[in-house]
């Protein structure tokens, strides 16, 4: 099964379910100073527009990875910070401030049509729940997305590996984390480069169009990544790194070279403080125990 569905095309894959068209989001330019005091200032005023464009002039001569990586990770954990605020005293409008759907475009992609000035790879994988999609999800992906130049390899677990998983009874149907997942990369496609192209990147060209996604269900730990010899990185968080290591020590059994490896930081890492949000971190299942607590009579 996993092969197959790595393979279907997208849009047969999700075809069962139905898709909302989200509003347009409302755009905010700055540089990194400015859009942390953009959501600092959101979030204290309980004035978060629906959707939200974050376009982040970086100079061009600090566009490093490293950067790119660092300039990510710092607003997707602002968001997440702000929420830990709330989660003791207004955990609604925490989960609300988590979820908050906010795409980050850092402006190198938006000032023309050529390439970065990082290495890309043709082929990225990256796996996760995707369960209740929130801020850390969105760090995840972008990092992902904007590492890859052609295809994107996107695993989703899948029930044989939940069964274990707290407030199991509120996980998301996989259909619906799959499409939360695809939705998200094909949002900040769009979103990097006004007009996107319809056609997937198949040319010479570096530029961050619309590359191909396959979507896979996870039923082991080291999915697609163990045995597709194709796939030239793993984007990991710090949580998994370990994981990520003996699936590159299962390729070299295999006679497959070793995925590169990059490592995202966890999101609010001062999440910490509250207890409710589970192992210090942004996480899946405090969203879930909140779900149920709001259909419990």
């Amino acid at each position: 099964m996993e092969d197959r569905l790595a393979n279907q095309p997208a849009a047969d894959l999700l075809s069962t379910g139905t898709t909302a068209t989200p509003p347009a989001p409302q755009t905010f330019h700055g540089d990194l100073q400015h859009c942390l005091a953009y959501i600092d200032s959101a979030v204290a005023g309980d004035l978060l527009p629906p959707t939200l464009l974050l376009r982040v002039a970086l100079p061009s001569r600090r566009c490093s990875w490293r950067t790119v990586l660092q300039t990510l990770h710092e607003l997707y954990a602002a968001v997440a910070v702000a929420a830990a605020g709330y989660i003791a005293d207004e955990p609604t409008r925490a989960v609300r401030i988590i979820t908050w759907p906010v795409w980050i475009v850092v402006q190198v992609f938006v000032s023309g049509a050529r390439s970065p000035p990082w290495p890309r790879y043709d082929t990225v994988a990256v796996g996760g729940t995707f369960d209740h999609f929130h801020a850390g999800h969105r760090l995840l992906l972008s990092v992902a997305r904007y590492a890859c130049r052609r295809r994107l390899r996107i695993g989703v677990t899948g029930a044989s590996l939940l069964q274990h998983k707290a407030a199991a009874a509120a996980m998301e149907p996989l259909s619906v984390r799959m499409r939360a997942a695809e939705q998200f990369v094909r949002q900040l496609e769009e979103a990097a480069q006004p007009g996107t192209r319809s056609d997937v990147n198949d040319d010479d060209d570096d530029e961050f169009g619309r590359v191909q996604i396959l979507l896979s269900e996870l039923r082991d730990a080291a999915g697609p990544a163990g045995t597709d010899p194709d796939i030239d990185a793993l984007v990991v968080s710090t949580e998994t790194v370990r994981s990520a290591r003996r699936v590159n020590a299962q390729r070299r059994a295999r006679g497959l070279r070793a995925l590169t490896l990059l490592v995202v930081p966890l999101v609010a890492s001062g999440i910490d403080r509250h207890a409710e949000c589970t192992a210090g971190k942004l996480s899946s299942t405090w969203l879930r125990e909140q779900a149920l607590k709001r259909v419990r009579p």
